[in-house]
């Protein structure tokens, strides 16, 4: 099993990493329900030539994850006739096994095309209105010997492959000598399976099972029946009885197999919703959900319960060690007959983890409809934004490439900003993961919601001792997004009204950073928005304001900046909220002359020893202490995350 997780790298640079980090950390204590990801349809971006094949697959799903995509959609096709869940829409007859091959053209991916950080910089900062963009396009891609077969039967070539033609068309697929079959529109491999992608998660978590670069899986579940290699361009036949999957074969067994340490299941959803006292009531008080986000009920014991809440990130990584959750998707009517009763305690029901959003974008790819935010309305109830997915983006064409892209980057901006996680379900540009991650990267930096394109500033430099560009500010004129700023300049502050995620007002004085916390009128705290549509209101409540009400000072009335909770006056790039007196909960380096984020490790390190050792005696074998250990990446040394 070992490099199935194997991305291309470097694919994200230190400013994306702190970006990234900064989310995470500002919104750990958002029920799970409301944080919006990028999401991407592996059939889409991974397998949109026509081609399933093994080592491009494992590329193209290492990629995506690394890129920061935290929504998978998964296409899975059942071939009664293997006893095989694969990614192929067309199963590979038996007959083929021990058929003699002939191997010509070898299976390539198109060569890499992947756009250069300058580039990816151009499109983000054009998209978001502050540069011009000077992006090229990418690369020619070669052609395989497939590729070529596909564009023939686009122009009306044959379609049809009989089982003698799929055993004499076998051709070596490169390093790995997987047979690949063509089976009508597309060209297979027998041992690209479910079990693949299982193993690259298993890597995924292990490799990544650390307090930065930790975040939770979420997989939407598509079911289909394979078509037959007789009649690949016709639906699949209805199965029923034997031809359905046995027990150990249904996904949930699968996955439970190799990834229970990881799952959070509907059956813990359930008892932890039954009783907060003992769930998430009972935990630290940076690992509670905030419940103003969800309906909570008490009985005559003073218990509370709730219908309808979910666990916060820190709840479900921190306290449960838990870092993947799946849901079904959509179901063919062919398989219809799965047993789906025996897989219910792993993998949650359909529209349980996902809520389709409808948009219509405007020519300036401004959401004409299907925005969350709701002018006027700021109960959690009345916005709804509870799993609100798009159910596509629709990825502009055009001769122009960099125009393309800043006009899809644009998008993927607004959806975010209007609490809707974005679904990328369209191969780019005719361009896989595997072979140009470039594009889909834009696409997922471009779903970042918090600071303006280069922002935090000085987050990869040398730490000073000043107090210069430590302290975040939102910027009106960078629609709504963060900058850093010297904490001792005078402005406004955001206080938040109650705990309530969409009211906001301001302090009546311009105060430094420093004083900004004890100036918030009364029943409202200075704070820092935890979520994109939550920043949208912010943004909008200062769009409303006089222009001289905003402004850092009277003789520039075009800014118009007001100070957020939110400082790395701890340790530079280490970015959090709390106040000026908040320390960074990860670790200094040893190092006097440089102060750099180096080491993750908890804040509360002694009631974590407790707990370590408590679940390690309730327990007596805890898979994840055992592989708990000190690694080293790009400088920045890091434990475990705590299980």
């Amino acid at each position: 099993m070992a490099d199935n997780y194997d991305p291309d790298s470097p694919l994200l640079g230190a400013l994306w990493r702190v970006v990234e980090l900064s989310e995470r950390d500002v919104s750990a204590q958002i029920p799970i329900n409301f944080v919006t990801h990028p999401s991407v349809s592996l059939s889409a971006a991974c397998f949109g030539n026509g081609i399933y094949e093994d080592q491009a697959a494992t590329k193209c799903i290492a990629n995506l994850l690394t890129v920061g995509y935290r929504r998978l959609i998964v296409d899975l096709y059942w071939s009664p006739e293997r006893q095989q869940w694969t990614f192929c829409p067309v199963a590979v007859p038996l007959n083929v096994v021990g058929a003699s091959t002939q191997e010509t053209t070898p299976v390539s991916s198109a060569s890499p095309a992947v756009l250069s950080a300058g580039e990816i910089s151009d499109v983000i900062t054009t998209a978001e209105g502050s540069a011009q963009s000077s992006t090229t396009g990418p690369s020619p891609t070669s052609t395989s010997e497939i590729s070529g077969e596909k564009e023939r039967r686009q122009a009306g070539g044959p379609t049809t492959t009989s089982p003698d033609a799929v055993q004499g068309a076998v051709m070596a697929s490169g390093p790995s000598r997987s047979p690949v079959y063509k089976l009508g529109p597309y060209s297979c491999t027998q041992s690209l399976d479910v079990v693949t992608m299982i193993n690259i998660l298993v890597e995924y978590f292990q490799e990544t099972e650390d307090t930065v670069r930790a975040h939770i899986i979420y997989l939407d579940l598509n079911l289909h029946a394979a078509a037959s290699a007789e009649t690949p361009d016709q639906p699949a036949p209805s199965l029923s009885g034997a031809q359905l999957p046995p027990e150990s074969m249904l996904i949930g067994s699968l996955m439970d197999a190799s990834l229970s340490t990881y799952i959070y299941s509907p059956p813990q959803l359930l008892r932890d919703r039954s009783n907060l006292n003992h769930s998430w009531y009972s935990v630290l008080e940076k690992d509670m959900p905030i419940a103003e986000y969800f309906i909570t009920e008490e009985d005559s014991n003073g218990y509370y319960s709730t219908p309808d809440g979910w666990p916060c990130e820190n709840y479900v990584q921190e306290v449960k060690a838990k870092r993947l959750l799946l849901g079904w998707g959509s179901v063919d009517p062919q398989i219809e007959g799965y047993n789906f009763t025996s897989d219910s305690d792993v993998i949650f029901p359909q529209h349980y983890l996902r809520s389709n959003i409808d948009i219509k974008a405007d020519p300036d790819e401004s959401l004409q409809s299907g925005c969350l935010f709701k002018p006027g309305v700021t109960d959690v109830a009345g916005v709804n934004s509870s799993w609100a997915v798009s159910s596509g983006i629709p990825v502009p064409t055009g001769a122009n490439l960099t125009d393309s892209l800043m006009r899809l980057s644009s998008l993927v901006r607004n959806l975010t900003a209007c609490g809707i996680s974005p679904t990328l379900n369209d191969t780019l540009f005719g361009k896989t993961a595997d072979s140009d991650v470039g594009l889909y990267r834009n696409v997922s930096l471009s779903s970042t919601w918090s600071w303006a394109f280069g922002e935090p500033r000085n987050s990869s430099s040398q730490a000073t001792d000043s107090n210069d560009d430590r302290c975040a500010i939102m910027d009106v004129t960078r629609s709504g997004h963060w900058r850093a700023a010297a904490c001792a300049e005078e402005r406004h502050a955001a206080c938040r009204v109650g705990n309530s995620p969409y009211k906001w007002v301001l302090t009546s004085n311009k105060v430094s950073y420093l004083a900004a916390q004890n100036e918030c009128p009364e029943d409202t705290e200075f704070s820092v928005p935890r979520t994109g549509l939550e920043n949208m209101y912010l943004y909008n409540y200062l769009l409303s304001q006089p222009k001289d009400m905003i402004n850092p000072s009277d003789d520039d009335t075009d800014k118009r900046e007001v100070w957020l909770n939110f400082n790395s006056l701890d340790v530079e790039s280490c970015w959090v909220t709390g106040g000026p007196n908040v320390t960074c909960p990860y670790a200094i380096s040893s190092d006097t002359q440089r102060r750099t984020v180096i080491v993750p490790t908890i804040a509360a390190i002694v009631i974590l020893i407790i707990t370590a050792l408590t679940l390690f005696v309730k327990c007596n074998a805890n898979r994840r202490n055992s592989r708990r250990k000190k690694r080293v990446i790009e400088g920045w040394e890091y434990e475990g995350v705590p299980s």
